[in-house]
């Protein structure tokens, strides 16, 4: 989901730099709201499992809200300028808050995925303790 987010934050970013016309920065930013709430639930999902996880578990859910929010924002933002200026979609004001959503998801999505190669990284690395009949070393 982070990574399509990423992706959809891309392609409207680019409209900046082409004759996009404001219906098509609206579809775009619905998809981006649509992944951004996608996100939201998930993450209560992750919260709801908080009380299980490990500790590493715990920090990686722990960051993923900071990074919910300023989305949620900057998408908001977004939305508001276009209802109210869909004509001048190319004011500076305007390309901060889609560059900014292009910085936080794409932040998002390497976040996440770092924290899972970790997992996984982590995962082997017990196996293999554990194969190897190792002490355990931390």
């Amino acid at each position: 989901m982070a990574f399509q987010l990423k992706e959809d934050a891309d392609v409207m970013e680019s409209f900046t730099r082409s004759t996009a016309s404001w219906e098509t920065h609206a579809v775009q930013i619905t998809f981006i709201k649509e992944h951004v709430n996608d996100l939201y639930k998930q993450e209560m999902k992750l919260k709801d499992a908080r009380a299980n996880a490990s500790p590493w578990q715990k920090i990686a859910i722990d960051r993923i809200m900071p990074y919910l929010d300023e989305l949620g924002g900057y998408t908001s933002a977004v939305i508001e300028h276009i209802n109210a200026s869909p004509r001048k979609l190319n004011t500076p004001e305007y390309k901060d808050y889609l560059e900014a959503n292009v910085d936080y998801s794409g932040d998002l999505a390497a976040m996440i995925s770092d924290f899972v190669k970790y997992g996984k990284n982590k995962e082997r690395f017990e196996y293999l303790n554990d194969k190897l009949e190792l002490p355990v070393s931390r």
